[in-house]
């Protein structure tokens, strides 16, 4: 990654990281919609963490991925879907934060992680077990 595309990228990260300790980790439904679409791509990618999954990933799953994410984050905002964007949008960052240099990325990526593997955890314990992800 070049080092302006690490400028960029942490920029998306800080505001995002900004937001989400103003308001996103109050909103249940999006921090569902954030479990929800971590359990999908965890179960697509057949790894039982966002961890794992992150760890396992080529650089060519990793810019499919991308653009899986991609496509449905425009499709949830053209539907007016906000929070399931918004959701997306935290995926998103966190796979395109693989292979980063940045220490600040590093550090905020971690955070995110750690914010994505507890919507993870809680939307597995407490989803219905035959609910269909919102993905």
């Amino acid at each position: 990654m070049t080092p302006e595309a690490e400028t960029i990228l942490l920029n998306k990260i800080t505001q995002v990281m900004r937001d989400l300790h103003e308001h996103g980790t109050e909103d249940g439904e999006a921090m569902f919609m954030l479990g929800a679409g971590a359990d999908h791509v965890c179960k697509t990618g057949q790894a039982p963490t966002w961890a794992a999954l992150k760890s396992r990933l080529s650089d060519t799953e990793t810019l499919g991925l991308l653009a899986q994410i991609d496509v449905e984050g425009q499709a949830a905002v053209a539907k007016d879907q906000v929070k399931q964007a918004y959701a997306l949008q935290i995926l998103g960052l966190s796979v395109a934060a693989i292979g980063a240099q940045s220490p600040q990325i590093r550090t905020a990526t971690g955070l995110m992680d750690d914010l994505i593997a507890t919507a993870l955890g809680n939307y597995r314990k407490h989803a219905s077990k035959g609910a269909t992800p919102l993905n």
